[in-house]
């Protein structure tokens, strides 16, 4: 759930308070080591998982094209509608917000997994201030379960359209393939957003507005390879955010790295 229903959000939780005369930042993925999160426990492959989110995206249809697609970007959306669809990745990220007199930064570190509709995410966070903290969460068929600073888990009911914040990213369709080049050391195709303007409004619907987030610009950049299937994700935009009654203008960016589209199993957490 990229954070949806009743579990946390990844970027759009990113949270903005005034205490102390500090600025304090907390929204989804830093780099630095996941604390008290037991990713073992939340999938059984040896990457962990991570952000979710909540919103207008439901998961992928089941329903594929009979025909083999001809090109990286169709065999790319092919995937995405699959049954067999599956990922596993690891992403950090970095979240900026400023009033008229006060800027707080915060970095992100998570992992992800899903297979079909069932997926799981974990992150921590810490921002400039020096707050820490992590959220982990699981949804497997109709339960969701919750974690968070390395707590009990807590069980719920999934809201049909809880999923996690990397498949409604990973399965968005409006890309076109904007030519090869090079990156990471790799020759890959690189898709990117057709209509910005679109993108940004499934954006800031896709992150819950808790936050009173609005004016949201963002773009989306995936990289793929030949045969279609997504090596690298890259999120960067910006929007105004309401945080105690403050107004705050947000800037962000979030990197992910796909490590595994089959093998992958979702399990529940056991303790």
């Amino acid at each position: 759930m990229g954070k949806v229903g009743g579990f946390t959000s990844f970027a759009a939780e990113a949270a903005l308070w005034i205490a102390g005369g500090m600025l304090v930042a907390s929204a989804a993925g830093a780099h630095w080591a996941t604390p008290n999160v037991d990713l073992a426990a939340m999938i059984a492959a040896p990457t962990p998982s991570g952000p979710h989110a909540t919103g207008s995206p439901t998961p992928k249809p089941t329903p594929r094209p009979s025909a083999s697609p001809t090109t990286p970007l169709a065999a790319y959306l092919a995937w995405t509608k699959s049954d067999t669809f599956q990922y596993q990745l690891t992403w950090t990220g970095t979240w900026t917000g400023r009033t008229t007199t006060l800027t707080g930064t915060t970095t992100y570190t998570g992992a992800s997994a899903a297979n079909a509709n069932d997926c799981s995410d974990a992150y921590s966070w810490i921002s400039s201030s020096g707050t820490k903290g992590s959220t982990a969460y699981v949804l497997i068929g109709s339960t969701g379960y919750d974690q968070s600073n390395g707590g009990a888990w807590k069980q719920s009911n999934r809201a049909a359209t809880d999923t996690c914040e990397a498949v409604g990213l990973l399965t968005y369709t409006g890309l076109t393939d904007n030519g090869v080049e090079t990156k990471a050391g790799a020759k890959l195709h690189k898709l990117v957003v057709t209509d910005a303007i679109q993108f940004a409004s499934y954006y800031e619907k896709f992150e819950r507005a808790a936050t009173g987030r609005t004016a949201t610009q963002a773009t989306m950049t995936v990289w793929v390879n030949d045969s279609g299937m997504p090596v690298f994700l890259e999120i960067t935009g910006s929007d105004m955010e309401t945080v105690s009654g403050v107004q705050a203008h947000a800037t962000f960016t979030y990197n992910y790295t796909i490590t595994k589209v089959s093998g992958v199993t979702i399990a529940a957490p056991t303790k």
